[in-house]
């Protein structure tokens, strides 16, 4: 089966609209690669499939369960020791649905980002070192968004420790991003999860930029389920605190794609903004990377050059200062700009079809 149709099967599933016919290992094959082979196991319980398709989807979303407690349970005692010295880590991404739902999420997560104040980095990483967690790898570089990743045997996943979510420092830098959003009791510790039009806003800044999904094209599905999942809650997504957050209008094409991608692929409801003509195309050609590896490279040049004006815009402002000094701005440097191209279009990220 093409890869489309495979997509466009297991896409159906998890809108619980179960295709004719289904190509059951063409869509476990999808499901594996973009990790939301757990979110299958509800849909399968209203159909009728082979049973070792339901054996193999079951067992996969138990282990799930496991790991996203010992995830969350790793969550809370990191926040708790950080608590302790007055602090209230934001999570975001995979981290921020765990403490949403109180560690029962079908979600796949890999690690645990977690970010503090800058200027209280070295206090943090006394507090966490004390708690038995060991500092794997600390990162020196005074510019960029993360800090140290950490870890302790027994857990499933690293924690990222950030001092502030990935994205130009002056595009992340406002207090909606580091010291509000509601408080979280997970475990002994408290965290912090941003509302739902920030989520959205980070994880376009994340996807589409800082990834570079944008230009490679393809789609994350666990991500697009998040943000869905998100849209339908009661209290829904604030539209208008959304287009207001974004700077540049490359930023603003980002946080659109981010939202059609959402649409596309679980059927969510989002403003009509995101759903014109020039952001269906843009979903087409990342359709067709997808479907067409061989032009991945090429339609991504082609969007570059495409975008040149609204990159120089944003790169220019993306080098601005920041309100906060303790979050210095990435210097300008030709070589860091054409290694970072090489490894957008190069590079495999997780989950990413």
């Amino acid at each position: 089966m093409r890869r489309a149709a495979a997509l466009d099967q297991l896409c159906r599933l998890l809108q619980a609209d179960p295709p004719p016919n289904p190509d059951w290992r063409a869509i476990l094959e999808v499901a594996n690669l973009a990790l939301i082979t757990p979110r299958l196991e509800t849909c399968l319980s209203d159909l009728v499939a082979p049973q070792e398709v339901t054996d193999f989807v079951h067992e996969v979303a138990q282990r799930n369960r496991q790991r996203n407690e010992l995830l969350y349970t790793q969550m809370g005692e990191a926040a708790a020791a950080l608590n302790a010295i007055g602090l209230v880590p934001m999570v975001w991404k995979g981290a921020a649905c765990l403490a949403r739902s109180n560690g029962s999420c079908p979600r796949m997560i890999s690690d645990i980002d977690m970010a503090i104040p800058p200027a209280a980095i070295e206090q943090a990483l006394r507090a966490l070192t004390g708690a038995g967690f060991d500092v794997i790898e600390r990162y020196e570089v005074t510019w960029d968004h993360a800090v140290a990743v950490l870890g302790r045997a027994q857990d499933p996943g690293q924690l990222d420790l950030h001092k502030r979510p990935p994205g130009p420092a002056n595009f992340v830098c406002g207090p909606e991003f580091v010291s509000e959003g509601t408080v979280w009791q997970v475990g002994a510790g408290q965290v912090r999860a941003p509302e739902p039009h920030v989520h959205i806003y980070l994880q376009a800044l994340h996807d589409q930029l800082h990834d570079g999904g944008y230009w490679r094209g393809g789609f994350d599905l666990r991500h697009a389920w998040d943000i869905a999942d998100l849209i339908r809650q009661p209290e829904g997504v604030d539209w208008d605190r959304l287009d207001r957050l974004a700077p540049t209008r490359l930023t603003s094409k980002a946080v659109a794609a981010q939202l059609m991608a959402c649409s596309l692929l679980t059927g969510a409801e989002t403003p009509s903004s995101t759903r014109r003509w020039p952001v269906l195309l843009n979903a087409r050609r990342q359709r067709l990377q997808y479907t067409a590896p061989r032009l991945r490279a090429p339609l991504a040049a082609l969007a570059i050059l495409t975008s040149a004006v609204d990159l120089v815009r944003h790169r220019r402002l993306s080098r601005l200062d920041p309100l906060s000094p303790d979050l210095p701005a990435q210097p300008a440097n030709a070589s860091t700009s054409l290694k970072r191209l090489h490894k957008i279009l190069t590079a495999e990220v997780g989950g990413r079809l």
